[in-house]
């Protein structure tokens, strides 16, 4: 078999672990397969791929579409640059359109392969979307492989079972920069609330400073958490004990590694942090909570690092304040973090499982041999296309569908294929996106509690991306936020009020539809929604009445 060449698809946007995953591994010689990234996006720009992580690759190809085009249109633009790569395997990451663009070129010879990155639902919306298309599949934890068979049987069994990214790991750990009684901690990761909970951040630094501990906490990244952050954290910041950088390069990440004593990572769900991975290679140590995935099992309380559970910062805190003098022991734990990282995660430890992976998807066996299987590959998707579209098609795009069922059915006869393309439905299913099923299981959580009207308190972007089964959920009585909006303003078929209005609505039941702002919007619904039962789409009725409290 000659060399397999690999697409490997990446959004346009700036740092991710998914385009530094692309960029390491367009960068390994002994993967024994041509890696070359595909970036993909509207209106793409020389300038967003240069601040990206892909911006040095030698081998970099664009597959740009104009602003506004619709799914098909986008399928097709990634299709057409797939068949000009000469790819005979596409790694499609966190792209859907990806899988069904390399699942339509199937009988061409191509092969998909999805490595599963992400914990948070946009990951769990692609394994909803795009299982059934991949011809072999890993993912970069044991856990997030669980969860995607979970979601998706269709999936089976992983070519391997954990697959991280790799990282350069130096033969001896970055040479330190004296400090006198002053411990220097850096988070480098996105700024968010709900998964990496960044503020929880500000709450260490609190309470660092009430013990009397002298320290520097630096604060890489960005994200839409990152105006509340530099809010919180206004006295650190002025007093010089907080720093916060926004975006970096992967190479200036690995330089302030080196610069600081400990890394930081306090995430409620995370696969395999690179934020993790990067710092022990670097010969640092660091504090992580159990909510940091595959970086739990490769950190030994003590020896290589410290583990506290989730929101624990006090914790924390207590176990950091003891080393703001004692430097021995952590250049100790930072030596024992390197040897981790080069037996875990290093370009020699792990390029033979990429080429395992690789190779299972290359040399997969075609999908589509006849007519039946034809029908089962259109089926797979159109699902794809269907989570892609929560609210339905327009006119148009059902019009581009029909144009790219009919153009993939008249190209199988040349392959010995044959297929009357008005057997293969070109409406696309309705399939529930990861929020919409968790929104779904709330109410039913509250319909077993015998609650029958529900308010949804959240207008933002997640409850107008779930629009659809809030609208149609019989329960559902009203729409609630702090803000006021217009009247003409309707979610669902409901006019939003301010809490002062929701009691009009005579609700027994409150759900909070929020991502980013969800334990926030928790607590200030206790002081409106007295005596009404709280839940939350991505927080049990039990919890969510706790964190309320």
């Amino acid at each position: 078999m000659s060399q397999p060449i690999v697409a490997s698809i990446h959004q346009a946007m700036g740092i991710s672990g998914v385009s530094v995953a692309g960029e390491r591994l367009a960068a390994l010689p002994e993967l024994g397969a041509a890696w070359q990234p595909l970036v993909v996006g509207p209106d793409i720009s020389d300038d967003q791929v240069d601040r990206s992580a892909l911006g040095g690759c030698d081998d970099l190809h664009i597959a740009s579409w104009p602003s506004g085009s619709d799914v098909i249109q986008r399928i097709m633009t990634i299709r057409e640059a797939i068949k000009s790569m000469g790819a005979t395997v596409v790694a499609p990451h966190d792209c859907i359109e990806g899988y069904v663009a390399a699942a339509s070129l199937a009988h061409r010879g191509v092969r998909s392969m999805m490595w599963h990155h992400s914990s948070g639902h946009d990951g769990e919306n692609v394994i909803l979307a795009a299982g059934g298309l991949a011809d072999a599949w890993a993912a970069v934890s044991t856990q997030l492989a669980a969860r995607a068979q979970q979601l998706c049987p269709e999936l089976g069994a992983p070519a391997l079972k954990e697959l991280p990214v790799c990282t350069r790991v130096p033969e001896v750990p970055m040479a330190r920069v004296p400090a006198a009684r002053t411990i220097r901690l850096i988070y480098v990761g996105r700024l968010e609330r709900a998964h990496k909970r960044v503020m929880d951040l500000a709450l260490l630094a609190d309470l660092m400073h009430q013990q009397g501990a002298r320290f520097h906490m630096t604060i890489v990244g960005d994200g839409p958490a990152r105006d509340a952050l530099a809010t919180r954290m206004s006295g650190h910041i002025s007093a010089g004990r907080v720093r916060m950088l926004g975006k970096v390069s992967p190479a200036q990440a690995v330089e302030l590694y080196g610069a600081h004593d400990v890394g930081l990572l306090v995430s409620r769900s995370e696969g395999m942090p690179l934020a993790v991975s990067e710092c022990m290679a670097a010969g640092r140590a660091v504090a992580i909570t159990t909510g940091c995935g595959a970086a739990v099992q490769a950190v030994v309380h003590g020896e290589n690092g410290w583990i506290v559970p989730v929101g624990d910062m006090a914790a924390l805190a207590k176990e950091l304040a003891k080393y703001t003098e004692a430097k021995d022991p952590l250049a100790r734990m930072g030596i024992a973090a390197q040897r981790t990282a080069r037996r875990l995660w290093s370009h020699e430890a792990l390029a033979p499982a990429y080429s395992m992976l690789i190779n299972a998807a290359a040399s997969a066996p075609c999908p589509v041999t006849d007519s039946e299987s034809v029908v089962r590959a259109w089926g797979s998707m159109m699902h794809a296309i269907g989570l892609m579209l929560p609210n339905g098609a327009d006119k148009q795009t059902l019009e581009h569908i029909v144009q790219f069922r009919d153009w993939w059915a008249h190209e199988l006869p040349a392959y010995g294929i044959q297929v009357d393309p008005e057997t293969l439905s070109a409406v696309p299913p309705r399939v529930l996106t990861a929020s919409a099923r968790l929104f779904l299981e709330s109410l039913a959580s509250l319909r077993a509690r015998g609650c029958r009207r529900v308010v949804v308190y959240g207008a933002g972007a997640h409850t107008r991306a779930i629009e659809s089964v809030v609208q149609g959920a019989t329960e559902v009585v009203g729409i609630v936020d702090d803000k006021a909006y217009p009247a003409s303003d309707v979610i669902a078929g409901h006019r939003v009020v301010t809490p002062a209005g929701a009691h009009e609505l005579n609700p027994d039941a409150v759900i909070v539809s929020s991502d980013e702002y969800e334990e926030e919007l928790l607590t200030r619904a206790e002081s409106w929604a007295s005596g009404l039962v709280l839940a939350s789409v991505h927080t049990r009725i039990e919890d969510a009445e706790r964190l309320a409290a």
